[in-house]
């Protein structure tokens, strides 16, 4: 169950973005605005608080960020809900036009599609029971992990912790918080906001590694020859960045994310890790 204060905040996002969803740029050439196909948007709603729903609405992180970039582009836009592991298969399949989902920047992703400029530089980290905290502190590789299927903290598991054959991949990222919570696995590594998020409803049972494991740049993905949506995300970032559109939408559910820019941009990029 989402906690009161969440629920609140919340409800408080998910009409702000409404209203501003509704000044869109459409009212300068209604015609033409629709005649446009609609940017369709890969989100994943089992990750909040990039995406989830409530009360029957898309409502996150990730939302709040295409709803600005149809303000900008003056472009409509469709919400097309995915798999994680779906969403870029369904990026390079054109099934979706854009994926906005949490989504790390890796070199293996590079390969095969192109990325924006990072929204948020975040890092992965810990979610463990409280009363475990002590227990793994000197074997970490020794306990459970649940991770989100074909996601970067599944990757950082298997690769830093190669001798444990107790890596659970779970279809989202709800289960794999789900996982710890009833003690079917010990620890869940998966991005800080996502990991916060999760404490926030089960404090008493749940905490976190302050710190970052390793950093994660969060970016989006387009198709690689999709250069010109590609610049055109590029410059909304820009133009936020200036007129304070991601710093507003980033306090709205990070409120902590510039204490996490701080510790994750002191740590070397993923490219450069062994």
């Amino acid at each position: 169950m989402i906690p009161r204060r969440i629920l609140a905040a919340a409800l408080a996002a998910v009409a702000l973005s409404l209203s501003l969803a509704s000044c869109t740029t459409r009212a300068q050439d209604p015609r033409a605005f629709y005649r446009v196909p609609p940017l369709r948007i890969g989100i994943n709603s089992l990750s909040a608080p990039f995406s989830f729903q409530l009360d029957g609405r898309f409502v996150g992180i990730e939302v709040d960020f295409a709803r600005e970039l149809s303000r900008t582009l003056g472009r409509r836009i469709k919400f097309v809900d995915l798999p994680f592991k779906a969403l870029i298969p369904s990026l390079l399949e054109g099934r979706v036009d854009v994926v906005m989902a949490g989504v790390g920047v890796t070199a293996a992703r590079e390969v095969r599609v192109a990325f924006s400029q990072p929204y948020l530089h975040s890092g992965l980290t810990a979610l463990v029971r409280r009363s475990d905290v002590s227990r793994f502190q000197s074997a970490p590789c020794e306990a459970r992990f649940s991770v989100l299927s074909g996601s970067t903290g599944e990757r950082f598991v298997r690769e830093k912790c190669n001798r444990s054959l107790a890596v659970f991949p779970t279809d989202s990222r709800e289960i794999a918080v789900a996982e710890v919570k009833l003690g079917r696995s010990d620890i869940m590594v998966s991005e800080a906001s996502v990991v916060a998020w999760a404490v926030s409803s089960a404090e008493g049972d749940l905490t976190l590694r302050r710190e970052p494991l390793v950093r994660e740049d969060l970016a989006w993905a387009v198709r690689r020859q999709d250069l010109d949506l590609l610049h055109q995300i590029d410059g909304a970032l820009e133009q936020w960045r200036d007129d304070g559109t991601r710093a507003m939408v980033l306090d709205r559910w990070v409120p902590f994310w510039r204490e996490l820019e701080a510790y994750s941009e002191r740590m070397p990029p993923p490219a450069q890790l062994p």
